[in-house]
């Protein structure tokens, strides 16, 4: 309901991400359908965000109210959100974790997920990008539907995340290089952010980095980018001029019917 918005942002705080909560409008058109509140005597204690992409499910947030911690809330929230992605058709599902939340690590062992890599996410200024060398062999390019399925094969993504980016509003390129894939970016302008975002390369990201600059707004001076289980990656792009934010793990697990 448009009334949670408010308990919200008071418990996206405790996300202690380095991003704001999105505006109203935002969450009601993109969260607010996805979002699922634990309450208790009317008060809002806890919510989880999710994403389904056709078989497998995204737990984007799971956050629990530090008045009530301990009393097993978070089990709860977990288990309405199996329920809800099984229903939905998911057979597996994953999150992303700070490595030092050692209660949340535990609960996600206890439901059977486990740790299949580390990200990290950064913030990178336009002008560096810009100047960049880029990969003369490679081009950016639109992901058309009926390939999709054969990029997000070729990075690790869940089927349907690209099209589901689109439907969101996302920029969705990619970079191709030799008749192959090198490169996936799915960019919010608003944000301003891409995730998901591989490349082979630190020339390959800059390559679709300046790629998306076109879609950027003019009043934004940098870009947030995560790197999945890439570290050779990550550590490049920091030798450039990235800013590490944060650094997480993804989970994954199945899901039983």
């Amino acid at each position: 309901m448009a009334a949670d918005y408010e308990p919200f942002v008071r418990l996206f705080a405790e996300l202690r991400v380095p991003e704001s909560p999105p505006p109203k409008d935002q969450w009601e058109r993109v969260m607010m359908p996805r979002t699922r509140v634990a309450e208790r005597r009317g008060e809002v204690h806890g919510y989880v965000y999710t994403q389904t992409f056709q078989t497998t499910g995204y737990l984007r947030h799971i956050v629990v109210d530090p008045t009530v911690r301990g009393q097993r809330l978070g089990h709860l929230l977990m288990a309405d959100a199996a329920q809800h992605l099984v229903n939905s058709g998911c057979t597996g599902w994953c999150l992303n974790v700070k490595p030092d939340n050692v209660p949340a690590r535990a609960l996600y062992t206890s439901v059977g997920m486990k740790h299949a890599y580390d990200s990290a996410s950064f913030e990178i200024a336009w002008a560096t990008v810009l100047n960049q060398r880029v990969d003369p062999l490679s081009r950016v390019v639109s992901v058309a539907a009926d390939v999709s399925g054969e990029v997000e094969a070729q990075f690790g993504l869940p089927a349907g995340q690209l099209v589901e980016a689109e439907r969101l509003g996302r920029i969705v390129r990619a970079v191709r290089k030799e008749d192959e894939w090198a490169g996936l970016a799915a960019f919010d302008p608003l944000f301003p952010g891409s995730f998901p975002f591989h490349a082979r390369d630190v020339r390959t990201a800059c390559t679709l980095l300046q790629g998306l600059f076109a879609y950027a707004r003019k009043t934004d001076s940098v870009i947030h980018f995560v790197v999945e289980n890439h570290q050779a990656l990550a550590q490049e792009m920091q030798a450039i001029g990235a800013r590490p934010l944060m650094r997480f793990e993804h989970w994954r697990g199945a899901l039983k019917g």
